[in-house]
């Protein structure tokens, strides 16, 4: 089979033909000149002919960087002939339409459609995040674990032969996803579970969290965890927003430069935490989705900082079991996307068929890019600045901000928008204090039931653990804070009593539910509330068990990092949040991908 290029072109074998679906396949062995070019993995459809390409030394998969390589290939012992092509009854991928996606702008929606259309397959998608996540984790730190190819590979070709069979499980069947690693993964995910840490690399989940069976079976691809702020940030005072003693510094994409070791834990050149893995996996083109948790802002921080959607679901709408715990009371996980129909199809995955107010038609049938029947309010920006013992203040970031959000507000006006701004709201008060008492004295419980429901662990305790983090501090510690001082704090506390924590969580629930956000939305006739998602605006949705979201919105001018805005309302009412990120995602468009 030869080429009708006059051009030096490199040489193959093939060494095996066989026809499957009616689709005539090869294997071809390249010399080693031109494997040393060319690295890990691609399939290609040429002349009609569907090829898996193998290098000549590795026998590892081959991926031919740009397509037209392949139409100057000769064959030195070629069999196939062109009578053979009309075999080829049905539509199949093609090199050059899966070198058409864009890794950084792709959404699971659209890579669904590709699917249907048949112009490219799960495999061949999978085969491009796996090469991608192999050309940039090294420098972005995103993921601690990157599941074996082979095995995401072949799960991937089982979903295209339940595609072919006319089997789709949904919107999300072939769709390769991204879970932080305090999430149980079982062994037959080909993936660890440790927060993080040296200390749970023989950690063995019973099973894997029901959040991610949940979306396994709904047809996704689990290709890797997410790197995290160790424990979800519960280890030590002032680590840095996004490291891991396993995973190293999570890096924003957008960020010039890159992260700043001098600057406060939670500074401007960091990526935000503890989800830090999850947000920068979707932004900088690991996968479309992510799933990462939150306690305390780990989920609306991060996600801002990527330039990403995200959703914090109400307290109890989403399974936490197999999750490692900071608080059992106040821990939820969610989803991280750039699109509003994939955080809602990932919420429908992922949600209790019985969640209150969930629509019955989906959350997706929320993605109505209409702003009718939202009424918005937002709180004065200047009154809920970044906290300094966060990041260093710094005048053109507060102005540059307050700026942008304002003329947001004021576009979403002028377009008819029912919004007020600004409006009044509570002070922090108690809601700070409560999740510091709450988690403090309930950690060592919750996090010590969890590890007694794994299969195996050498590590069975918080004290086994602080004395692995002693006996290892060379890895354990970062040299920024090398300390464990959060956990040594709760191993000191006084155990509380279920009625002594109950009373104080709802203690928190009145003052930052009731009392704040609703009586907030109540009094201005609102239905959503509005503010900078850098910002402890995050408190009230998390004390009072209420759901927010993250509105991706601008990037700082002084160094490129990304903001947005949070949304908070009354708790179940996630749907009110996917129709408001369907609606601004039809003003600010999430369209600036990072340059990698």
């Amino acid at each position: 089979m030869k080429t009708d290029t006059d051009a030096p072109v490199p040489s193959g074998t093939v060494r095996k033909i066989s026809i499957v679906d009616e689709v005539p396949s090869f294997t071809v062995v390249l010399s080693p000149c031109y494997q040393a070019r060319h690295c890990t993995s691609c399939s290609y459809t040429n002349l009609n002919i569907t090829g898996v390409f193998l290098s000549a030394q590795k026998r590892a998969p081959l991926r031919f960087h740009n397509p037209d390589y392949l139409s100057s290939i000769s064959f030195s012992q070629a069999s196939v002939q062109p009578k053979e092509a009309p075999l080829m009854r049905k539509r199949f991928p093609t090199a050059s339409a899966m070198s058409s996606i864009n890794v950084l702008t792709a959404t699971a929606s659209q890579l669904q459609e590709l699917l249907q259309s048949g112009t490219v397959t799960s495999e061949g998608i999978a085969k491009e995040y796996l090469h991608h996540i192999e050309k940039h984790n090294n420098r972005l730190r995103a993921l601690i674990e990157v599941a074996p190819e082979d095995h995401v590979l072949s799960i991937a070709r089982e979903l295209d032969e339940e595609r072919k069979s006319g089997k789709i499980r949904g919107p999300l069947h072939g769709i390769p996803i991204v879970v932080k690693d305090n999430i149980a993964t079982h062994p037959d995910l080909g993936l660890k579970t440790t927060g993080g840490s040296f200390a749970f690399t023989d950690l063995v989940p019973s099973e894997t969290a029901s959040s991610v069976r949940r979306l396994t079976d709904a047809g996704c691809l689990v290709v890797g965890k997410a790197n995290l702020t160790e424990f979800a940030n519960f280890k030590g005072s002032e680590m840095p927003c996004g490291w891991s003693a396993r995973g190293g510094q999570t890096q924003s994409p957008y960020v010039q430069g890159g992260w700043d070791p001098t600057e406060k834990f939670g500074g401007h050149s960091g990526p935000g935490g503890s989800s830090s893995g999850s947000a920068v996996a979707v932004a900088a083109g690991f996968a479309p989705i992510s799933i990462g948790t939150e306690t305390w802002g780990s989920l609306i921080m991060p996600a801002s900082r990527a330039n990403v959607f995200t959703l914090k679901p109400s307290r109890g709408v989403i399974p936490m079991d197999g999750v490692m715990p900071v608080s059992d009371i106040y821990d939820i996980s969610g989803p991280m996307a750039k699109s509003a129909s994939d955080i809602a199809n990932t919420l429908d995955a992922l949600a209790d068929p019985g969640a209150p107010r969930r629509p019955q038609t989906g959350y997706i049938s929320m993605v109505t890019k209409s702003w009718t029947g939202l009424r918005l309010g937002a709180v004065d920006t200047a009154d809920w600045r970044l906290d300094e013992m966060l990041a260093e203040p710094d005048d053109d970031w507060f102005q540059q901000q307050g700026n942008d959000i304002a003329n947001a507000y004021s576009k979403l006006h002028d377009l008819g928008v029912d919004i007020k701004y600004p409006v009044p709201f509570a002070d922090r008060g108690i809601t700070t204090n409560t999740l510091a008492e709450v988690i403090e004295h309930n950690f060592v419980r919750g996090f010590d039931h969890f590890l007694s429901q794994m299969k195996s662990s050498s590590v069975t305790s918080v004290v086994e653990l602080v004395e692995f983090n002693k006996q290892h501090a060379d890895r354990e510690m970062p040299p920024e804070a090398p300390n464990q001082d959060v956990l040594l704090a709760a191993l000191n506390a006084e155990p509380w009593s279920e009625s002594q924590t109950l009373d104080k969580v709802r203690e928190g629930e009145k003052y930052a539910g009731d009392d704040s956000v609703s009586r907030c939305l109540d009094d201005q006739n609102i239905d959503i509330l509005l503010g900078p998602a850098d910002s402890w605006l995050t408190d009230f949705a998390c004390v009072a068990g209420y759901p927010s979201a993250s509105l991706p919105l601008s990037f700082w001018n002084k160094n490129g990092r990304a903001f947005g805005v949070i949304a908070l309302t009354r708790k179940h009412r996630e749907d009110l949040l996917i129709q408001l990120m369907s609606a601004w995602e039809s003003v600010f468009p999430c369209i600036n991908p990072p340059k990698l």
